[in-house]
């Protein structure tokens, strides 16, 4: 078996698995994976093991799911892990959104499962930019700089197989999971925060043409404030750092009907 410590904003991680799986637990987490000294008290120790023809994972000595495959005991490990992040965040903003440098600012790609966040944020990685973060983008409410979150990006084998036989990955590597899912481990990842300077919010329009709408901020206020995780502190905390944050960015919405035609759209908005 093989020890994997991977560290995660506000949380310590220990993922022992056999040694056929490590390479899959480094395409999650490409830049916090490392060779495991040891562990503290504060460490969340998961194991994976194979049982029959399933995969067990176990949480801290206790039994916490079987699996069909590596793949998927991780996926649940890691949806686990993100909402452990969330809750320790403190007064940072937690949103649900990708984030990538874009000269000497942020971008940042928030949006709901399906609007097209995660194609966002891979095209903008196809584009040359730097990765910041998926799923979790956690935003300092006073100087607005994200952080680096490394994971890497989920993305459907068969979104990927229709995509990179037009556009095939150069700012990345595709690591395959198993018949459905991938990893998309960008070649470029920022490890400092970055200040946010625009808020980029997807919208999947098939067989419409591709266009970008400049938001006002009380346009856009209430949207985005549905893309936050729930406040560790209360409401309008939350809701007076958002106002923040939405009138110091630029606020735009990308609307398209294919992942060409937004990679097309954002290389124009972006130049």
């Amino acid at each position: 078996m093989i020890a994997t410590r991977v560290a995660l904003p506000g949380v310590d991680v220990l993922v022992v698995t056999p040694e056929e799986v490590a390479d899959t637990v480094a395409a999650f987490y490409p830049r916090s994976a490392r060779a495991a000294p040891g562990r503290s008290a504060s460490t969340h120790e998961y194991t994976l093991a194979t049982a029959g023809d399933r995969w067990a994972l176990s949480k801290n000595g206790s039994p916490a799911g079987d699996y069909a495959t590596p793949a998927q005991a991780l996926l649940a490990m890691e949806y686990e892990l993100e909402t452990v992040v969330v809750a320790r965040r403190g007064d940072r903003i937690a949103m649900h959104a990708g984030a990538v440098v874009v000269g000497r600012g942020a971008c940042v790609i928030p949006g709901n499962p399906d609007s097209g966040k995660t194609t966002t944020t891979f095209n903008l990685v196809e584009l040359g930019h730097a990765f910041l973060c998926e799923e979790i983008a956690l935003v300092h409410p006073a100087t607005h700089v994200v952080e680096p979150f490394a994971q890497s990006l989920t993305l459907g084998r068969s979104f990927l197989e229709a995509t990179l036989a037009e556009l095939p990955a150069t700012g990345g590597t595709v690591v395959p999971l198993d018949d459905r899912f991938a990893r998309y481990v960008p070649a470029r990842i920022a490890d400092e925060g970055v200040r946010v300077d625009r808020l980029l919010v997807p919208r999947y329009e098939p067989g419409t043409p591709g266009r970008v709408d400049e938001l006002e901020p009380g346009d856009a206020l209430t949207e985005i404030l549905g893309y936050c995780f729930e406040p560790n502190r209360g409401e309008e905390r939350l809701f007076d750092s958002v106002i923040g944050l939405v009138a110091a960015c630029r606020v735009e919405r990308l609307c398209y009907g294919s992942v060409e035609q937004a990679r097309e759209r954002l290389a124009r908005l972006l130049e």
